[in-house]
């Protein structure tokens, strides 16, 4: 605590912005000597010294305080303590599970593999097929699903990078862009990629702007966004050296306009914004973004990577608008293809063409990709072409309206009980949950043992449902039911102040103790890809 005042105390008076005014009032005073001048100047590099060291002491306290023995261990100790949770969680999940870990010295007959999977698919956490899920899956088609099990067979070997092998495969990934391009209201200039899905499809785009500002002669490109935008912009930000300018959102989700007036300068080259975003669902204000963007020079990226196939059945987000300069939208969300399914869209070619890697002189011969991967699965692209011409407008006009249906519905019933809330106004899928009265994090722990798999999402604190076509209104009606009983427990317990709990995206852990939550995130990690760790208490 003394340390961490220490490095937060300010140092105003010495502020760098000070220094040239105090140099210009002494140098205009008379009689100044030359050792006093040169005393000043040591006494400024001093000050400029030591305020670079209160810098790294005020964001490397928490680093500087793990070393100090004690603390080490007892940091320690409360990382462990909370990876055992979740690695017992892991291993309860596969404890019937064959666990085959090196090649059979002889080959398996086909009936014990094929029973291997039978199993295997039978064991679930939470039952999806019911509705106890939010988000994850979201096509639930028995037709669907018995047309793309007979067409699995026919493009299972294909390879889109092997463009002459396989052309029906080029041309039904063509196809597959013409029919977002179109939902998009995209002209004849529009074009775009088939990607893996929405990360890979937001980071083509980061990268694909970056190059861009570059050969515009800026060498710092910054992305403007709201603080509800997808995580994947902050790793394309990571990954490819980008500034990412976050703005924090205003507390019903939307975009701070105002802020975002402010933070457009030279470097500015993008700005994005959600339709809607992931964690609140919410829309940000395109229109006037759209005109912000165009009042400035700037480009514009719709994400729309959850609100594809709904979005497109409400008011125009999409290149209608002029600013809109690329849109990022999957297939396989609402889109109910199978996963691995998105798509990149940009207002023409000349936008497009910073999106390609070209390497002209590799011995292996001139090697040109659209996108991050080389190699790809062409049965994803076969079955979500499949997909799109099995559901057709009329299939995703109604899923657009049982969704709406439910989302109205689960609203309604949120609005009656007092100790929730609902973040903004959310008008497509997804509903965020908080609470001024009860510790949110400790109601979604109790759904959890109540077999409800929802999102826990942060800043701000709370969960989100995520409504699919696998919800109807009498499962949604036991969640209501199920949460109004656990508020009344957790009132009765006096639980109520609990301690809140850092949350882990696609999952339901959470982490309690703020000093381990990145180490903790990393042997998360670690123990999803099986590494060995020692979790013993020491």
């Amino acid at each position: 605590m003394i340390l961490k005042k220490i490095v937060n105390y300010n140092l105003e008076f010495f502020k760098v912005s000070k220094i040239p005014y105090i140099i210009k009032n002494f140098i205009n005073r008379k009689n100044i000597s030359t050792k006093t001048l040169f005393t000043l100047i040591g006494y400024i590099y001093f000050l400029k010294s030591l305020i670079k060291l209160s810098k790294y002491l005020r964001h490397n306290y928490i680093s500087l305080l793990k070393n100090v023995p004690f603390l080490k261990n007892k940091i320690d100790n409360e990382q462990k303590k909370v990876l055992r949770e979740i690695k017992n969680d892991f291993d309860s999940e596969t404890s019937s599970f064959k666990n085959i870990i090196s090649l059979p010295l002889k080959p398996v007959p086909e009936f014990e593999i094929e029973n291997d999977f039978k199993d295997m698919v039978k064991e679930y956490s939470y039952d999806y097929k019911n509705g106890y899920v939010s988000g994850s899956l979201y096509s639930n088609n028995k037709g669907l699903d018995s047309l793309t099990n007979k067409l699995f067979p026919y493009f299972n070997k294909s390879n889109p990078l092997h463009t002459n092998l396989f052309p029906g495969i080029r041309r039904m990934e063509n196809n597959c862009v013409s029919i977002m391009k179109s939902l998009f209201n995209g002209g004849q200039d529009v074009c775009g990629t088939f990607t893996s899905g929405g990360t890979e499809s937001i980071l083509l785009a980061c990268k694909t702007y970056r190059d861009l500002a570059y050969d515009r002669g800026i060498s710092s490109p910054e992305i403007i966004v709201s603080s509800t935008v997808h995580c994947a912009f902050n790793k394309a930000s990571k990954y490819f050296k980008i500034n990412l300018v976050e703005i924090q959102s205003q507390e019903n989700g939307l975009f701070d306009i105002t802020e975002l007036e402010k933070k457009i300068n030279k470097n500015t080259i993008l700005v994005v914004a959600s339709t809607p975003s992931y964690s609140l669902g919410i829309i940000d204000q395109v229109d006037l973004i759209n005109d912000i963007v165009l009042k400035h020079g700037i480009y514009l990226h719709l994400d729309a990577c959850i609100g594809a196939f709904l979005i497109n059945f409400t008011k125009k987000y999409d290149f209608s608008l002029d600013g809109v300069s690329s849109i990022s939208a999957d297939f396989h969300k609402y889109g109910q293809s199978p996963k691995g399914a998105s798509c990149i869209l940009y207002k023409n070619k000349d936008i497009m063409k910073y999106q390609y890697f070209i390497d002209e002189k590799w011995t292996g011969g001139v090697y040109a990709t659209n996108n991050i991967s080389g190699s790809r699965c062409g049965n994803i692209v076969a079955l979500t072409y499949a997909t799109l011409l099995f559901n057709g407008i009329p299939g995703y006009q109604k899923n657009f309206k049982h969704i709406k249906s439910c989302r109205e519905y689960v609203l309604s019933e949120i609005n009656k009980i007092p100790e929730l809330f609902i973040y903004g106004l959310p008008e497509l899928s997804i509903i965020g949950i908080g609470s001024k009265k009860i510790n949110i994090y400790v109601l979604s722990e109790r759904l959890k043992i109540k077999k409800w798999d929802i999102n826990n999402i942060q800043n701000p604190d709370g969960f989100h449902l995520c409504i699919t076509s696998y919800h109807n209104k009498t499962i949604l009606g036991k969640l209501i039911s199920d949460i109004r009983e656990c508020i009344a427990n957790i009132k009765n317990e006096g639980l109520g102040n609990k301690s809140k709990s850092k949350c882990i995206y696609g999952t339901m852990q959470t982490i309690s103790d703020n000093s381990v939550i990145t180490d903790v995130a990393t042997n998360y990690l670690h123990l999803l890809n099986n590494v060995n760790l020692d979790l013993d208490s020491s």
